[in-house]
């Protein structure tokens, strides 16, 4: 911390002086400042994320669950049609038992075949709420995470400020790229996790029809809570490439070295992949696993240009630093 205090130049404020150091209560000023406009721009930014965005957010987050509610099978079905004249005939009217229905579904078929209506009376309908203030606190906490996903760009370029006076030009020129690369990893991981959210979510669903009598009946607040955790974490994962071109950028590891560590790093991802997922089936696991495994590759295809560039730039420099000695 002390290092770094040292390393950090006056703002441009000190124009009397530019190069005096700043005191440690003026670096503490400069950071107030900065959080205070970090969180200003967050609470804007989710007051109007709360207003326009929170339902969308969580109709989207929903939408999986929604539709991937299990078909009925037509021997579970009871099909009763509706007759012009308002009678009601039923079809396997021999599958009825006296004050119950033996099937678990009802088909009411409207006149001409209009107006199908499925009702499954003891199937999964839809999400629960479990207490009266959950879709509130649902929709405060959407709000919050629109707000910080939104401001972003502003707390992010504040703590770059307040940041880079630290840096040497080197370190600038390796750290401001990546930021921009980071910048648009999240998103693309949050989306992959969306998707596979959407592929498993009927293989997870099923699970419910091995055990007979068990009904489906999700809260909403830990069923949202686990498709953002799912999202959270593979956003962060799409963030780990960005580590590894940093480190072999700042010359702390070769990618010869990372090339001969594959296997062990097949071994962590499954390990790190088992527990960043929320769940404990095996659909999850691999498909956070399976990207992982492909950004590592890319990750190391991409050191092997930046590392290039590095050495070609470092022998351009002895080039001239021996030219201009001469």
């Amino acid at each position: 911390m002390k290092g770094f205090l040292e390393r950090r130049k006056v703002r441009r404020w000190h124009s009397d002086n530019p190069r005096r150091e700043m005191t440690f209560l003026e670096h503490l000023g400069e950071l107030r400042g900065r959080l205070i406009i970090g969180f200003v721009s967050i609470f804007f930014t989710t007051i109007v994320g709360g207003i326009f965005f929170a339902q969308p957010m969580l109709d989207v987050l929903t939408r999986p669950f929604n539709q991937a509610k299990p078909a009925p099978k037509p021997e579970d079905m009871l099909v009763i049609h509706i007759a012009p004249d308002g009678t009601l005939h039923a079809i396997n009217a021999g599958e009825l038992k006296e004050g119950q229905l033996s099937k678990q579904w009802v088909k009411i078929v409207g006149p001409r075949g209009s107006g199908e209506t499925l009702v499954g009376p003891g199937t999964q309908q839809g999400l629960v709420a479990l207490t009266l203030m959950a879709p509130f606190l649902l929709l405060i906490k959407a709000a919050i995470i629109i707000g910080i996903v939104f401001a972003m760009p502003i707390w992010l370029w504040q703590l770059w400020l307040f940041v880079a006076p630290a840096l040497t030009t080197f370190e600038r020129r390796t750290v401001r790229p990546v930021l921009l690369a980071g910048i648009f990893l999240f998103p693309i991981g949050v989306a992959c996790a969306y998707l596979l959210f959407t592929l498993t979510m009927p293989y997870l669903l099923q699970y419910a029809s091995f055990i007979s009598g068990v009904q489906m009946m999700p809260d909403i607040q830990k069923y949202v809570s686990f498709a953002l955790n799912l999202m959270l974490s593979f956003g962060l994962i799409f963030e780990a490439p960005l580590a590894l071109v940093i480190v072999v950028r700042m010359g702390f590891v070769s990618t010869a070295t990372l090339a001969r560590s594959r296997p062990y790093a097949v071994v962590i991802i499954f390990i790190v992949a088992a527990i960043l997922t929320p769940t404990t089936d095996p659909f999850t696991l691999i498909g956070m696993a399976l990207p992982m495994l492909l950004l590592y590759e890319i990750s190391l295809w991409v050191c092997r240009i930046v590392e290039q560039k590095t050495k070609a730039a470092e022998k351009r420099a002895v080039r001239a630093g021996e030219v201009k000695a001469e």
